[in-house]
């Protein structure tokens, strides 16, 4: 007989090696939906996901995980192509911003994908 048992973890530093972990999975399934979708209430629970995601990995102040989320929300943007721009990419744009706001100096390096979104949204108006 195979007997199972529960570890509850119990305080916040338990997070930082479980993300480690699971981020690749968490980025996947929170992007998939996002590209594969124009539904606004699965756009922002996606959208949500990525904001919760930047928050945890700035403040375990895990680099390649925060570019990766960083970088990604801001491909969803779409300001390289306007002529495909849709609701769900404004609400990135928001979300991204929303993100830098909250985050500050937390986004460390990945200010740089924030400042291009914020560059590339200005010379569009």
């Amino acid at each position: 007989m195979i007997t199972l048992q529960h570890y509850s973890a119990s305080h916040f530093v338990h997070v930082r090696p479980m993300f480690e972990v699971a981020w690749i999975p968490v980025l996947a399934g929170i992007s998939g939906p996002l590209q594969q979708t124009d539904n606004m209430e699965v756009v922002e629970l996606c959208l949500d996901g990525f904001k919760n995601a930047i928050r945890i990995v700035c403040f375990f102040d895990l680099e390649l995980e925060r570019n990766a989320f960083v970088t990604t929300l801001a491909k969803f943007t779409f300001l390289n192509n306007l002529g495909e721009m849709k609701a769900k990419n404004m609400e990135a744009i928001k979300a991204l911003l929303d993100v830098a706001i909250n985050e500050g100096n937390n986004l460390k390096g990945s200010w740089h994908e924030v400042c291009r979104v914020s560059v590339s949204w200005s010379t569009c108006n």
